[in-house]
């Protein structure tokens, strides 16, 4: 049975995954800290470090009155220790994820549970732009997304940085329900399942933390364009060929029961459209597959011909 976390203001447990984060590890602490609303507690799972990460997390531990939770795991790289961090969390209302290297502003965590307080159904999740910082935590800019709602786009493109997600109990224990073969991370994961499901997708066009870019980030931000595309080219050939039709299967598999069923049939169009030309057609012709410029509709066009979607 899971202890239920306790909180002043509002019942929020913040969920971190650490690996060999003492560089930056003590001032995003320090952010969450400083919370306009003081989160339940923030629960860290360490994903095997081999440096002083787990001694800064002892000393938090210690004078905090174990307002910081924390285990250690064996390495299973930062999607997969995410979701464990996740399904062994206190419970809670509302789970923010958060990573070792950011600075949050003081209002992060109110402007979300606001936002996600306005929602009215059950399974619902946040997330927001952000500004992307240097090491010295200068902001060089921000980005741009827009919400994607449809589960047609929320497939296309995971518009969800984990850092910003704020997800509901009601979305956590659906999460916990069914633990997908292929993921490619946690926050495109259980977005897409949210989406799926018909939940809330609650997105803020504001930034509300200082995302910070470094040589050591596992995923992030870039100023090189080239280098943006060359990457997302890469990737269509490399770890990403099929994700999208291997996501769909996966959704299927553990909730193609709960899903509405118009979501239902628009993820098993993304399952199974390789299987004849029609099928590719179909999906081609739908109006919630596109992109804002001319050359990423013609590479999600190729895609689809291709069947590497």
């Amino acid at each position: 049975m899971q202890s239920r976390a306790k909180s002043k203001d509002i019942p929020v447990v913040v969920v971190m995954s650490t690996y060999n984060g003492e560089k930056y590890l003590e001032q995003q602490l320090e952010s969450l800290a400083n919370q306009t609303i003081k989160p339940a507690c923030v629960f860290v799972r360490d994903d095997g470090s081999s440096d002083n990460t787990t001694k800064l997390l002892d000393k938090w531990s210690q004078s905090t009155d174990k307002w910081l939770i924390w285990y250690k795991g064996e390495n299973c790289g930062p999607g997969r220790s995410f979701m464990e961090a996740l399904e062994k969390a206190p419970s809670a209302d509302y789970y923010a994820f958060c990573d070792q290297d950011d600075v949050w502003d003081s209002d992060k965590l109110e402007c979300a549970v606001k936002m996600l307080e306005e929602a009215d159904r059950p399974c619902k999740v946040y997330v927001s732009n952000v500004a992307l910082a240097g090491n010295d935590m200068k902001i060089y800019g921000q980005t741009h997304f827009r919400a994607n709602e449809t589960v047609q786009s929320a497939l296309m493109y995971n518009q969800a940085i984990g850092c910003t997600m704020v997800i509901s109990d009601a979305l956590r224990r659906k999460i916990s329900e069914y633990t997908p073969e292929y993921m490619v991370m946690h926050d495109c994961w259980i977005y897409r399942v949210c989406a799926a499901l018909g939940g809330a997708m609650v997105f803020d066009n504001y930034y509300h933390m200082k995302y910070r870019q470094h040589e050591q980030n596992y995923s992030g931000g870039s100023k090189n364009k080239i280098e943006v595309w060359k990457k997302r080219f890469q990737s269509l050939f490399g770890r990403k060929k099929h994700m999208r039709k291997k996501t769909a299967s996966e959704l299927l598999k553990g909730y193609g029961s709960d899903m509405p069923q118009e979501n239902r049939m628009i993820v098993r169009e993304f399952a199974e459209y390789d299987r004849s030309f029609k099928n590719k057609r179909q999906l081609i012709k739908d109006k919630e597959i596109y992109s804002e410029s001319r050359f990423g509709n013609t590479g999600i066009k190729v895609s689809i011909y291709l069947g590497i979607l």
